[in-house]
């Protein structure tokens, strides 16, 4: 009954006014994804590496991960724009069989205390340092447990016993190595009966 007491001209005012609301309700929106995405992007970055552990094929992927860090939780609009969320990134490294998916090993860490580009006074990290990063990281080093240092070396520690870690140096098992901060690195061994796991082996301070 409503549309007999109105025009064709009035009819297709209502109509322009209903979308003109909606266009205008919807535009907000758009811009926001549209400036939030670059700043996710650039700080949630993925690299990965195949290596040879157990054969002399590829048998598992070496994958880094990073996301975004803490933006600041009382500042205002100005200092929530300016911070870097790349700065405090968490960093994450996992180790799976390549076969099956199957997960193998992982560490986290924040990317402030990963810095291997530019030194504990390096700038800020952005984007493009990120990716720089978890693409070295992913190079983890492979080799067999005999090269392992010496167990009275004074840059090691190892959760084993002195027999324990005599013995696993000697059996030549296979060892995979990566850092786990800007002067550390981790070494793990693994039994190729048990391929799902890596024990820890020893730490070597590189500074």
């Amino acid at each position: 009954m409503f549309s007999r007491w109105i025009g064709r001209e009035g009819r297709l005012g209502i109509v322009a006014a209903v979308l003109g609301a909606c266009i205008a309700a919807c535009a907000p929106k758009a811009e926001v994804v549209k400036e939030d995405a670059p700043a996710a992007s650039g700080c949630a970055q993925t690299a990965s590496q195949t290596i040879n552990l157990l054969g002399p094929t590829p048998d598992y992927v070496v994958e880094a991960r990073s996301f975004d860090g803490p933006m600041p939780e009382d500042g205002d609009a100005a200092a929530v724009a300016s911070s870097n969320p790349c700065e405090g990134a968490t960093v994450v490294l996992t180790v799976r069989r390549l076969k099956d998916g199957g997960f193998a090993h992982g560490f986290v860490n924040v990317m402030g205390r990963m810095d291997l580009i530019s030194g504990h006074a390096g700038p800020a990290f952005r984007g493009e340092q990120i990716g720089a990063f978890l693409g070295e990281w992913v190079k983890v080093t492979v080799a067999t447990t005999d090269a392992a240092p010496d167990p009275r070396a004074q840059t090691m520690s190892t959760p084993l016993a002195a027999a324990a870690y005599a013995a696993m140096k000697a059996s030549k098992a296979p060892m995979l190595c990566h850092a786990t901060s800007v002067h550390e690195r981790a070494c793990f061994s693994i039994d190729p009966e048990n391929p799902y796991a890596l024990t820890p082996f020893f730490t070597e301070d590189q500074s």
